[in-house]
């Protein structure tokens, strides 16, 4: 598995994906700090980023506004 078809993976369900020194971030598009999450492993962040765009784990507000 590669970094980039993991980015893309994540891009096509709203999750963005950075990496910096080593570390990769992912974290809902337009979101704030605060829902980021951070580990060093490509399986991780794809398996918890596909998590993260299940519509149970949106971030509060967003719901909200949607109602």
């Amino acid at each position: 598995m590669k970094y980039r078809d993991v980015q893309e993976r994540l891009r096509m369900v709203g999750i963005v994906m950075s990496k910096s020194q080593g570390r990769i971030r992912i974290n809902h598009f337009g979101a704030t700090a605060e829902t980021a999450y951070f580990t060093c492993c490509l399986e991780d962040a794809l398996k918890t980023g596909q998590a993260m765009a299940e519509p149970s784990a949106l971030p509060e507000a967003w719901c909200a506004e949607r109602t």
